[in-house]
């Protein structure tokens, strides 16, 4: 192909690789920092901290996907196939 638009295939295998990515709506720097601080302060860095449940909740909500090798692996034999 010869115009810098990939193929729909292709886009749809990248948005079941990398689509998880997109939803992972993370707090600010500066809140995750200040939630740091706090768990430090309280003696909570380990899981039971804020800072760790916040992050954690995201990660559960937006999963990435169990079989992302597979996944890769079947991006990358597109992209071969279409380049070829």
């Amino acid at each position: 192909m010869n115009n810098n638009t990939p193929p729909d295939n292709v886009v749809k295998k990248l948005d079941e690789v990398f689509g998880y990515i997109g939803t992972r709506a993370y707090l600010s720097i500066a809140e995750q920092l200040d939630m740091l601080w706090h768990d430090i302060d309280e003696g909570k860095l380990d899981k039971n901290g804020e800072w760790y449940k916040a992050i954690k909740k995201v990660k559960d909500d937006n999963p990435k996907p169990e079989n992302i090798k597979e996944l890769k692996e079947e991006l990358d034999e597109l992209i071969r196939l279409e380049n070829a």
